[in-house]
C-alpha cells in the first residue's frame, strides 16, 4: 500500500486500548509505504502499544473502507478513552467529537416516527454518560470550543446545546448526576420534533413564514415530547424537550411557564439553545460573535433565569469563548 494512498486515514495510536479488538486493520508508515501492523479482529495488546510509543510513532493508518468499524470501536470504548488521562486531552476531545457527530447524526436521520432501535438508544445513553463526566473538566470545553459551532444541521445544534448545558449545570449547585445525565439527553433531543417539519419551512426566516408555517415551528416541542414517549426516558428529559422554548417572564411556548415553574435544567437548556443558535451560521443568517450574542441575550434578560445567564457567561469566559 503506497504512502500517499488516499484510501487510508491517520489516527493516534493512543486511541487503541490494550486487549481490545477492532473491525479494522492498523497500518504503519515505513520507507514510504504503509505496512500491516495489526490485522482486523486481532487483539491490540499492550506490547503493540508500547512498541509504537518506544518508536515515537505518532500516527498509524486505517483503510477508509474500515471507517465504520473504527467509528464503532471509538463509540464502544468512548467512556474508557475519555477517562484515560494517559491519553492527551486533545486526542480525547477528537475521539469525543468523532463519536458524538456519528451518533447524533444517526439519531436525527432515523426514519421517524419509528422509535430508535434499542442499539441506537444504547449508543445514545453511552455517549450522554461519557459526555456528562468529560465536560465536568472546564478544559474539555475550552478544547472543544473551536468545533462546537461548526455546521448548521439539527444534529450540529443538538451537540452544541448538549455541551453547553452540561457545562453550565456543572457550575450549578445541587444538581445530581442522574439529573445531569437526563438533562444532557434532553439537550441532545430537544429539537427532535423539527425532524417532522418540512425542510423548506425550517429554512425560512420567521418574517417570511405564513401563520400556518409559524404554527408548525411552534408545534415542534410538542411533537418532540410525543416522540420521547416512544423511548425509555425520564420525565425531566421529556420536560426539557417540551419546554425548551419557555421564557422566564412567561412569554414562551407552548405553556407560558413563569420563572421557576420550569425546572432548572429546562431553564439552562432554554438559554443554551438561544446562545448556540445565535452563534451558529444558519442558511440566510450569519453567526453572531460570542460577545454580541451574550449582549443580545442580556438586552432581553427578562427571557432568562438571571442565575442561569450569569453561569452561562461565567462558563464561556472560563473556556475563553466570550
Amino acid at each position: 500500500m503506497a504512502e500517499g494512498d488516499p484510501k487510508v486515514f491517520p489516527v493516534s495510536p493512543l486511541l487503541f486500548l490494550p486487549e481490545t479488538v477492532g473491525e479494522f486493520a492498523v497500518y504503519l508508515r515505513q520507507g514510504g509505504r504503509l505496512v500491516l501492523y495489526v490485522n482486523k479482529q486481532e487483539t491490540f495488546t499492550r506490547a503493540h502499544r508500547d512498541r509504537l510509543m518506544d518508536s515515537g510513532v505518532e500516527r498509524v493508518f486505517i483503510a477508509s473502507q474500515d471507517r465504520e468499524g473504527y467509528d464503532y470501536y471509538v463509540q464502544m470504548n468512548l467512556g474508557r478513552l475519555l477517562s484515560d488521562e494517559s491519553i492527551p486531552l486533545e486526542e480525547r476531545v477528537q475521539a469525543w467529537r468523532q463519536a458524538s457527530a456519528s451518533i447524533v447524526k444517526d439519531v436525527f436521520q432515523e426514519k421517524l416516527p419509528r422509535p430508535l432501535s434499542k442499539k441506537r438508544f444504547s449508543d445514545v445513553l453511552a455517549l450522554v454518560d461519557a459526555t456528562t463526566d468529560f465536560f465536568s473538566n472546564p478544559e474539555s470545553l475550552r478544547r472543544i470550543a473551536k468545533f462546537i459551532n461548526h455546521g448548521f444541521s439539527l444534529y450540529h445544534h443538538a451537540i452544541g446545546v448538549m455541551v453547553l448545558t452540561v457545562s453550565v449545570l456543572h457550575a450549578c449547585e445541587g444538581v445530581s448526576r442522574r439529573e445531569m445525565v437526563d438533562s444532557c439527553l434532553g439537550a441532545m433531543l430537544h429539537d427532535m420534533g423539527k425532524t417532522r417539519i418540512p425542510a423548506p419551512v425550517l429554512g425560512k426566516k420567521p418574517e417570511h413564514m405564513s401563520e400556518e408555517e409559524r404554527g408548525m415551528i411552534h408545534s415542534h416541542p410538542m411533537m418532540g415530547a410525543g416522540m420521547c414517549l416512544q423511548m425509555p426516558v425520564s420525565k425531566l428529559t421529556q420536560d426539557i424537550v417540551l419546554f425548551h422554548h419557555e421564557r422566564h417572564d412567561g412569554s414562551g411556548y407552548p405553556s407560558g411557564l413563569l420563572g421557576e415553574e420550569a425546572p432548572l435544567p429546562v431553564r439552562v437548556v432554554s438559554a443554551c439553545n438561544v446562545y448556540d443558535s445565535m452563534t451558529r451560521n444558519l442558511p440566510g443568517r450569519a453567526a453572531k460573535r460570542p460577545y454580541d450574542a451574550l449582549s443580545t441575550m442580556n438586552a432581553r434578560r427578562e427571557y432568562y433565569d438571571p442565575q442561569v445567564l450569569r453561569r452561562l457567561i461565567m462558563v464561556l469566559a472560563n473556556a475563553e469563548i466570550a
